[in-house]
């Protein structure tokens, strides 16, 4: 036992090694699954993680770029800024992927868009950051990291908490997305709008679905923020067993 802890104190092997460590000495994984958790504290501790929660991390990170670019094309007609449930999904991306994750998805979505794929609500390419609603775009990257940023401050989030970071981050989406829409419409494109016009349309009209949005996904960040942590501890004969650490 001490063996084998210094060896993972020191090299931090993986869990193959630790496998055949075991399996040479004779000792059954069974028996020394104190190891693997003393194993994965001293990982936690020098901020190494294990290349399941990596795995993880990079398709649920995937899934979430996929979501938001299907989310632009289920639209509610509404004048000058198209309703989509492209927030919902970066606000779920912040919830359950956390802050900095959450925001590379849509960081990932946007260079996407940028680089000529047609996944933003109006079409693509580079000439769409002249585009008016091109702010709240951006909009969603900083909300989805604030979002998460202050969800996941507790392992266990409560409905209180998800409420505010959800709508504190739909405020930054609409700071991003007004300020945005009125330089270029009055700056770029010489298509000037008033305060009142652009609280109207831009704010008004659209706010109200936004905040169901934002309730909807506090109820689903509670129910699936903890089967997200979930991690799968694998067994000498097999079978998984689910934990939450």
């Amino acid at each position: 036992m001490k063996v084998i802890r210094r060896k993972i104190g020191s090299k931090l092997p993986n869990y193959h090694y630790w496998r055949s460590e075991c399996a040479m000495k004779g000792e059954s994984l069974e028996v020394n699954f104190q190891i693997y958790h003393y194993w994965r504290s001293k990982c936690a501790m020098k901020g190494v993680k294990m290349k399941t929660g990596k795995t993880k991390e990079l398709i649920l990170c995937a899934f979430f770029v996929a979501l938001i670019a299907v989310g632009a094309f289920i639209r509610i007609p509404v004048p000058v800024v198209p309703f989509t449930l492209q927030f919902l999904f970066t606000m779920l991306a912040g919830l359950l992927l956390g802050g900095k994750l959450g925001a590379a998805a849509v960081g990932i979505y946007i260079i996407m868009g940028l680089l000529g794929l047609p996944i933003f609500a109006e079409g693509g390419g580079i000439s769409y950051i002249f585009m008016p609603s091109f702010g709240y775009i951006i909009g969603f990257a900083v909300g989805a990291y604030v979002t998460g940023i202050i969800a996941n401050k507790v392992p266990n989030p409560g409905y209180r908490r998800l409420l505010a970071a959800n709508f504190l981050g739909l405020g930054i989406v609409y700071l991003f997305g007004m300020v945005y829409y009125y330089l270029i419409s009055n700056f770029y494109l010489d298509s000037p709008i008033g305060l009142w016009p652009l609280f109207l349309y831009c704010f008004l009209l659209a706010v109200p679905g936004d905040i169901a949005l934002c309730i909807l996904g506090a109820i689903l960040g509670k129910r699936l923020i903890p089967v997200v942590n979930r991690e799968t501890v694998p067994y000498a004969s097999g079978r998984k067993q689910n934990r939450t650490w």
